[in-house]
C-alpha cells in the first residue's frame, strides 16, 4: 500500500520515524515545527496529510495525538530503504535557493561566495583545502556529498581537475548537471547513497577526494571512509572538513579512529574558532534577511538555516589532509 503514497505523505512518515527514534511524543506540536524544518509542504497540509494515514490504517489517534500502526511500521521500514529524510530535506532545499536573491546574500556574506553552501566551509577555507590536495590540471577528483554542485564546478574551474560529484539528493543532482551541461568534458555528477550503495562508484579510481562536512553525517563513517580510500589511487590525497562535539580530540574522533584502524596517517588543521566566528556570522546576516526570505516566500530557507545555529556552534571542527602511501 505504501507504493500508494504521494511524496508528502512519504515525507510525513520519514519525519514521523525520526521522531520516534528520537523517543518523541507524535503528534502536531512536534510534527508541526520539525517539519516547518524539513518538509514544508507537510507542514502545510498537516491534518490532510494526517487523515490520509488514518483512513490507510498507518496511524491511530488523531492529528493531536497519535501512533504508528504495525502496518505503518512496516511502511517506513520499507520506505526507509528506498528514500532518506535527508534527501527529501535537499531536494527541497536546492528547488528553494535556486532562485533565492536572500540566499545568495546570504552565501556572499558568510562565505565569501555565493556557492549555494550548507556547510561550514567559507571560501578561505575551501582554498586551503585545495592547496593541501595540490591538484594538477587533469587529476580526477571526487567531491562526496556535492550537493548542487557549484563547489564542484568551482573546484573544477579553479583547478582544471576532471571532478565527479555524488550526492543522494536527486533533485540537486538534476541541477547541477543542467547548470554544467555546458563542461560535461570536465564536470560529471552521480545521484547515489554511497553508504546503501558502494558499487555506485564501480571500479572508478580518482587521483583525489574532498568531503566538506558530509563525512561526519554518515551512518558507518569506518566504512565509507575505507570506501573512499579503496577508490584514492597510490599518492592520492584526500581532505575531509569534520565537527564532532567537545571535548572530542582530533585523534579521538570516529573518522580519525577508521584512518588508524586501516593503518593510515594523517595531518590534522583545526578549524575550532574559525566553526564558531562562523555560527555568530550565520546568525547575524540571517536576521538581517529575515524580511527578504520571508517576502521571497522563503520563509522555510531562513528558519532551517536559523536552526543550524543553535546546535553545534561549539562543536570543534577539523580539516583531515590524507596521503595515501604509493
Amino acid at each position: 500500500m505504501e507504493d500508494s503514497l504521494c511524496l508528502e505523505e512519504i515525507g510525513l512518515l520519514l519525519l514521523i520515524d525520526r521522531l520516534q527514534a528520537n523517543h518523541q511524543t507524535l503528534g502536531r506540536e512536534t510534527i508541526v515545527p520539525f517539519a516547518e524544518l524539513k518538509q514544508p509542504a507537510v507542514a502545510r497540509g498537516y491534518a490532510a496529510l494526517i487523515g490520509v494515514l488514518l483512513e490507510k490504517g498507518f496511524v491511530r489517534g488523531d492529528a493531536e495525538a497519535f501512533a504508528l500502526t504495525p502496518d505503518g511500521s512496516r511502511a517506513v521500514r520499507d520506505i526507509a530503504q528506498r528514500c532518506s529524510l535527508n534527501a527529501l530535506f535537499y531536494d527541497e532545499y536546492y528547488r528553494a535557493i535556486r532562485h533565492s536573491r536572500a540566499h545568495a546574500l546570504f552565501c556572499e556574506r558568510v562565505y565569501g561566495k555565493d556557492l549555494g553552501q550548507h556547510g561550514m566551509a567559507d571560501m578561505q577555507q575551501l582554498d586551503r583545502a585545495l592547496a593541501e590536495l595540490q591538484i594538477e590540471p587533469g587529476m580526477t577528483l571526487l567531491d562526496f556529498g556535492c550537493g548542487d554542485g557549484q563547489i564542484s564546478e568551482y573546484i573544477a574551474d579553479a583547478s582544471g581537475a576532471l571532478v565527479t560529484g555524488v550526492d543522494l539528493a536527486g533533485q540537486a543532482i538534476r541541477i547541477a548537471a543542467e547548470r554544467t551541461a555546458g563542461k560535461r568534458d570536465r564536470i560529471k555528477f552521480r545521484c547515489a547513497d554511497v553508504e546503501k550503495e558502494p558499487e555506485s562508484l564501480g571500479a572508478e579510481m580518482f587521483d583525489r577526494v574532498i568531503a566538506i562536512d558530509s563525512l561526519f553525517f554518515t551512518r558507518d563513517q569506518p566504512s565509507v571512509t575505507k570506501l573512499l580510500l579503496d577508490h584514492l589511487t597510490p599518492g592520492g590525497r584526500m581532505v575531509v572538513f569534520y565537527i564532532c562535539p567537545p571535548p572530542v580530540a582530533e585523534n579521538e574522533t570516529a573518522f580519525a579512529r577508521g584512518l588508524s584502524a586501516l593503518g593510515q596517517t594523517y595531518r590534522v588543521l583545526d578549524f575550532s574558532v574559525q566553526n564558531k566566528q562562523h555560527w555568530l556570522k550565520k546568525e547575524a546576516a540571517l536576521k538581517d534577511l529575515e524580511s527578504m526570505f520571508k517576502a521571497e516566500g522563503n520563509e522555510f530557507l531562513y528558519k532551517n538555516r536559523l536552526a543550524e545555529c543553535g546546535g553545534i556552534q561549539d562543536f570543534r571542527r577539523f580539516l583531515y589532509v590524507v596521503r595515501m602511501l604509493n
